[in-house]
C-alpha cells in the first residue's frame, strides 16, 4: 500500500489532475476515521488528499461559477431592449399617428414581462428537450433571451409596416388644414381670415375632419367640416362657432 501511495505522489501532477490519477491507478480515497482504523497514513499522502478536496471544491465552483456567467444574459437583455423598443415604438408606432414615451414604455415593459414571466419557462422546457445537459434556470434564461430579441424585431417590424399608414395620415392632415385655410382666407370674414394660417385640427373618424380658426374674441371660432374622401377636400361651414376644445373636451 505505502508503495502504491509513492507511486501516486511521484505522478500526480497539479491539483486538478490528481483525482483522475487516483482513479487510473484504481484506488480508493478513504476518510480520515478509516484511514486511521486500518494503517498510519503519511504527511505527504495526507497533504495529496488535502489537495484533491480543495482542487474538487475549486473545480465545482469554477463550474456553477460558469453557468451562471452563461446563464445571465436574459435580465440585462430585457432591461436594454425595453429602452430600445420604447424609444423605437416612439419614433415608429405600431398604431395610431403617435405614441407618447412613457406610453411607448409601459408597452414594451408589459410585452417583455409577459415574455420573461410566461413563454421564457416554456422556451427553456422545449430547448432542454435537445439539450439535456442544460439547467433548467440556464435554458430559460437561453430561451428568454432569444424570444426578448425576437420581441423586439417584432416591434421594429409592425413600425415600419405601420409607418406608411403614418405618412398616408400626416399627409392626409396637411390636406385638410390647406383645404380649411384657403376657405377661411377666401370666403371668412377679415377679422378670421387674418388667421387663416393658424388652423386648429380636429379629426373626426376616417377622412373627418373639423378645423377652426379664432377669431377677435377668443369665445367665439370660426370652423368648418372637412372630408378628404375626394379630390378636392370638401369643405362645409360648421354653424356652431365653439372651439375644438370646447366641443372635444380631454377624456379624464
Amino acid at each position: 500500500m505505502f508503495e502504491q501511495q509513492q507511486h501516486v505522489l511521484e505522478r500526480a501532477g497539479p491539483p486538478a489532475r490528481v483525482q483522475l490519477v487516483l482513479e487510473r491507478d484504481g484506488l480508493a480515497v478513504l476518510d480520515g476515521a478509516k484511514l486511521g482504523d486500518e494503517q498510519p497514513v503519511s504527511h505527504d499522502f495526507k497533504a495529496t488528499l488535502l489537495l484533491m478536496e480543495r482542487a474538487g471544491f475549486e473545480h465545482a465552483g469554477w463550474t456553477r461559477l460558469r453557468w451562471r456567467l452563461r446563464g445571465a444574459w436574459m435580465w440585462p437583455t430585457f432591461l436594454v431592449l425595453t429602452a430600445g423598443e420604447a424609444a423605437l415604438i416612439h419614433a415608429l408606432p405600431v398604431a395610431g399617428d403617435a405614441t407618447p414615451v412613457f406610453s411607448a414604455l409601459l408597452i414594451a415593459g408589459f410585452a417583455n414581462l409577459v415574455v420573461v414571466a410566461a413563454l421564457a419557462p416554456i422556451g427553456g422546457l422545449l430547448l432542454r428537450r435537445r439539450r439535456p445537459d442544460l439547467p433548467k434556470l440556464i435554458a430559460a434564461d437561453y430561451a428568454g433571451t432569444t424570444l426578448l430579441v425576437a420581441a423586439a424585431a417584432g416591434f421594429l417590424a409592425a413600425g415600419l409596416l405601420h409607418h406608411r399608414a403614418v405618412i398616408a395620415s400626416a399627409r392626409e392632415r396637411a390636406a385638410a388644414v390647406d383645404a380649411a385655410s384657403a376657405y377661411v382666407a377666401h370666403k371668412a370674414p377679415v377679422a378670421f381670415a387674418r388667421n387663416a394660417g393658424s388652423v386648429d385640427l380636429h379629426g373626426l373618424g376616417q377622412h373627418e375632419y373639423r378645423a377652426c380658426v379664432r377669431g377677435p374674441d377668443p369665445q367665439h371660432w370660426l370652423c368648418v367640416f372637412v372630408s378628404t374622401a375626394q379630390s378636392p377636400p370638401g369643405v362645409t361651414r360648421d354653424s356652431s362657432m365653439q372651439s375644438n376644445e370646447v366641443e372635444f373636451p380631454p377624456a379624464l
